[in-house]
Protein backbone atom coordinates (compact mmCIF):
# COMPACT_ATOMS: atom_id res chain seq x y z
CA UNK A 1 0.00 0.00 0.00
CA UNK A 2 2.80 2.46 1.17
CA UNK A 3 4.96 1.80 -2.37
CA UNK A 4 1.96 1.98 -4.38
CA UNK A 5 0.98 5.52 -2.82
CA UNK A 6 4.70 6.11 -3.00
CA UNK A 7 5.35 5.56 -6.49
CA UNK A 8 1.50 7.21 -7.20
CA UNK A 9 3.48 10.50 -5.19
CA UNK A 10 6.58 10.09 -7.94
CA UNK A 11 4.09 9.53 -11.31
CA UNK A 12 2.39 13.13 -9.95
CA UNK A 13 6.07 14.58 -9.40
CA UNK A 14 7.07 13.42 -12.20
CA UNK A 15 3.86 15.07 -14.36
CA UNK A 16 4.06 18.30 -12.52
CA UNK A 17 7.41 18.73 -13.35
CA UNK A 18 6.94 17.70 -16.99
CA UNK A 19 4.39 20.03 -17.47
CA UNK A 20 6.08 23.23 -15.24
CA UNK A 21 9.02 22.67 -17.73
CA UNK A 22 6.59 22.38 -20.83
CA UNK A 23 5.23 26.32 -19.64
CA UNK A 24 8.81 27.63 -19.47
CA UNK A 25 9.96 26.05 -22.66
CA UNK A 26 6.78 27.78 -24.05
CA UNK A 27 6.73 30.94 -22.04
CA UNK A 28 10.67 30.90 -23.69
CA UNK A 29 9.82 30.22 -27.25
CA UNK A 30 6.72 33.08 -26.68
CA UNK A 31 9.11 35.84 -25.54
CA UNK A 32 12.03 34.62 -28.43
CA UNK A 33 9.07 35.15 -30.97
CA UNK A 34 8.00 38.34 -29.44
CA UNK A 35 11.27 40.07 -29.62
CA UNK A 36 11.67 38.43 -32.58
CA UNK A 37 8.77 38.58 -34.49
CA UNK A 38 7.69 35.06 -35.26
CA UNK A 39 4.24 34.74 -33.78
CA UNK A 40 2.69 31.91 -35.84
CA UNK A 41 6.13 29.86 -35.54
CA UNK A 42 5.43 29.92 -31.70
CA UNK A 43 2.14 29.76 -31.27
CA UNK A 44 2.08 26.73 -33.95
CA UNK A 45 5.16 25.19 -31.60
CA UNK A 46 3.43 26.37 -28.31
CA UNK A 47 0.67 23.95 -29.66
CA UNK A 48 2.67 21.31 -30.51
CA UNK A 49 4.28 20.94 -27.37
CA UNK A 50 0.93 20.69 -25.60
CA UNK A 51 -0.37 17.90 -27.79
CA UNK A 52 2.78 16.04 -26.95
CA UNK A 53 2.71 17.10 -23.72
CA UNK A 54 -1.31 15.52 -23.39
CA UNK A 55 -0.02 12.47 -25.07
CA UNK A 56 2.47 12.12 -22.07
CA UNK A 57 -0.06 12.24 -19.64
CA UNK A 58 -1.33 8.69 -18.40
Amino acid sequence: MYTHRFGLDLRWIWGLSNISLSISHTLVVLMDSFFFGGWPHAFSHSNRLLSEDAMLVP
